[in-house]
């Protein structure tokens, strides 16, 4: 008899919770807060300002890279006394031109890094409150009322998951 009530008590709990978590207007005042907005702001400024500069430098890099190209190809014709000798001068730049080139795949990595973390950043709110909070609730929930033979405890992993979100919230707020 306890432990029907106790269970009863523990999904009623459940149920309120992911009502309000699937409730679009309780789930921003619950899991918004206005405290990392500011933090929040700064970091996409940041990263914004980041791409762009990685951007430029690296049209600048392969501009540079493009132009050293064809001062590399150049070359000169002498005809001292009638001898036929080719000067190519553009050769000398050839560790410059690969040096550029490195430094522009550089700069593209960098280009693709920080465009993942743009993703990551935009796509985490959602996947920690709306995915991963709602799988953690739901399991939690079904582990109340599993049979004690099943060989998945629904419970756990509903536990494991509850104590992932937090740290993933809290993680991409910084």
């Amino acid at each position: 008899m306890h432990d029907a009530r106790k269970k009863l008590t523990w999904s009623a709990i459940l149920v309120t919770l992911l009502v309000l978590t699937i409730i679009p207007a309780t789930r921003a005042s619950l899991f918004e807060r206005h405290v990392f907005h500011a933090a929040d702001t700064k970091v996409v400024a940041y990263l914004d300002q980041s791409l762009t500069n990685a951007g430029a430098a690296f049209l600048l890099a392969r501009g540079f890279n493009a132009v050293v190209s064809v001062f590399q190809e150049s070359q000169l014709q002498l005809e001292p006394g009638g001898v036929g000798v080719f000067l190519a001068l553009g050769q000398a730049l050839d560790p410059i031109n690969d040096l550029v080139e490195l430094f522009s795949w550089v700069m593209l990595a960098n280009l693709t890094s920080l465009g993942i973390q743009k993703f990551l950043i935009e796509i985490a709110p959602f996947l920690s409150i709306q995915v991963l909070l709602l799988l953690a609730l739901g399991a939690l929930l079904a582990g109340l009322w599993q049979s004690k033979k099943s060989p998945v405890d629904l419970a756990q992993i509903g536990r494991i998951l509850l104590l992932f979100v937090p740290f993933l919230v809290s993680f991409l707020n910084r």
